[in-house]
């Protein structure tokens, strides 16, 4: 073989601008980016769900009012008008009626806040 042509091939076999490595690196840095697109898109997925379920801290009795358990405060969202042939109880409390409540929860309420049922 020619020293010419045995110098030829030996620079061809030893440049990274070869079709197949070119195809190599490519692959490998699509990999690469994909990993981080998944990655990031699940990050912001999951902070989503957080926002969603920090949202409110509990559902309202039949007046569409309840007690924020952490404070023990009373307050309204939207009110709305029970059904009349609903028995309902007021959790009174220092002298403040909180009514809309079914008998069990509002003795749960009277067990944390003190206070009495009363129907209404």
């Amino acid at each position: 073989m020619n020293p010419a042509m045995l110098m030829s091939a030996n620079k061809s076999d030893t440049t990274s601008g070869s079709p197949q490595s070119d195809w190599f690196s490519l692959t490998k840095a699509g990999t690469r980016t994909m990993k981080i697109l998944q990655t990031t898109a699940a990050f912001f997925f999951a902070l989503t769900l957080t926002n969603v379920s920090f949202g409110h801290s509990g559902g309202t009795n039949a007046m569409g009012c309840h007690t924020n358990h952490r404070t023990g405060d009373y307050h309204c969202h939207t009110p709305k008008t029970p059904p009349p042939q609903r028995v309902l109880y007021c959790h009174v409390i220092n002298g403040e009626p909180r009514c809309g409540y079914a008998l069990s929860t509002c003795n749960d309420l009277v067990s944390q806040y003190g206070g009495q049922c009363v129907q209404q």
